[in-house]
């Protein structure tokens, strides 16, 4: 493409252009002897607004978003330990063994340390001591729930439950019942699973 310029073209005035297909007129970008096209991009000063923007929302979604992380944490963990409240009393009932589920960091025996989010079993507590042996049918084990999640039992649930072939819970060394709560916690959100004197267990919300 050639341009030809008039001599007496103003800054107002339109250049001519001859190209291949004929003449066409352009507006020349305020300019006196140079004719030219401007490609205008962002200023900084744009780019600093957008930039504040986005900082903007992100820090409004953060929060959410992390407690849409912190609600599905602790649905999955409740939901997987109150199934295993459930099958321990099934099971209880169905063979009219006493079975039991524990705190179990090894996924093989009951563990005497530590909080329910390091794993958990189920299985026939034949002899009734509370412990797993080898010829003891192992029922089922739960997933470790390391890192933001903390699950843990008051008064006699702190450690076990037990159930016995009527469905009620009953204590292993008293023979009490067997009534608590266990609580599953991650960052502000909690449910609970409510396990009253006669053995029924429900989930409700609750605090951390």
């Amino acid at each position: 493409m050639t341009l030809e310029f008039l001599p007496r073209l103003l800054r107002s005035e339109a250049i001519v252009v001859k190209n291949s297909r004929g003449w066409s007129n352009l507006i020349p970008c305020q300019v006196h002897r140079v004719a030219c096209i401007a490609e205008r991009g962002y200023s900084l000063v744009e780019l600093m607004i957008v930039l504040a923007i986005v900082g903007v929302i992100s820090a409004i979604a953060a929060p959410s978003f992390a407690r849409l992380l912190a609600e599905t944490r602790v649905g999955d963990a409740s939901s997987d330990l109150f199934a295993a409240v459930l099958q321990t009393r099934s099971e209880a009932m169905k063979r009219h063994q006493r079975v039991v589920l524990c705190v179990s960091p090894d996924g093989a025996d009951c563990g005497s340390e530590g909080g329910w989010e390091q794993g958990w079993i189920v299985f026939e507590d034949g002899n009734e001591n509370g412990r797993r042996e080898a010829e003891e049918p192992l029922m089922r084990a739960g997933e470790v729930r390391a890192g933001r999640v903390g699950i843990s039992g008051d008064g006699s649930v702190g450690r076990y439950v037990s159930y016995v072939a009527s469905g009620r819970t009953q204590q292993l060394t008293t023979g009490a019942w067997q009534a608590g709560t266990l609580t599953i916690c991650s960052e502000g959100i909690a449910r609970k699973i409510i396990i009253n004197r006669v053995g029924r267990p429900r989930i409700a919300k609750g605090n951390c």
